[in-house]
This record gives C-alpha cells, sequence and structure tokens, in this order.
C-alpha cells in the first residue's frame, strides 16, 4: 500500500492518508526539496504536503528549486549541505 503520490514513495502525502500525520506521535523535523521542472510531483502537492505537515505541528523546510527536475544528484552538492545545515539546527528530539 503506498501513502504517498508520486514516482516517489517518500515524495508527497496522498489526501487519504493525511491523517497519519495529523496523528502522528513524534514531530520530526522534515527537509523537502522540489524542482520547479519535475515532471514527476506537482509544486502544487509538494506546498499541499507542506502545509499539511506544518498545519500537524512539524518543523518543516520546504525549497521548491529553480529550474531543477526530478534528478536530485546535479543538485545533490548543495541540497546536502542545506539539509545538514537544517538538521543541526533542529535537531531530532526525544
Amino acid at each position: 500500500m503506498r501513502w504517498a503520490r508520486g514516482s516517489d514513495p517518500r515524495a508527497v502525502i496522498a489526501k487519504e492518508y493525511e491523517w497519519i500525520v495529523q496523528t502522528a506521535g513524534r514531530r520530526t523535523p522534515v527537509a523537502m526539496y522540489l524542482g520547479t521542472n519535475d515532471r514527476s510531483l506537482t509544486l502544487e502537492d509538494g506546498a499541499r504536503t507542506f502545509e499539511l505537515q506544518e498545519r500537524s505541528g512539524f518543523t518543516v523546510h520546504y525549497v521548491p528549486l529553480a529550474g531543477q527536475g526530478h534528478d536530485y544528484w546535479s543538485a545533490a552538492p548543495w541540497v546536502n549541505a542545506d539539509v545538514w545545515a537544517f538538521f543541526e539546527e533542529h535537531p531530532l528530539g526525544p
């Protein structure tokens, strides 16, 4: 059973599974990166997932990557540095 939408099952949360986020016992910080030219996932789905997580009490870092497609590797050096900085600023609590 897939609880996410798109070609990447970790990408955006399908509406019928929003309750999982809303009732999560632990609010793990989340970093999301989505290319503005991604043909697999829409910016609207990314924004909806970001808003759902934020409304549900998660600390979320959502970054639309201008001109980027679904290819992680071409953005990896910048994304990796940014995500590590985010997690250092928002460590996982108990």
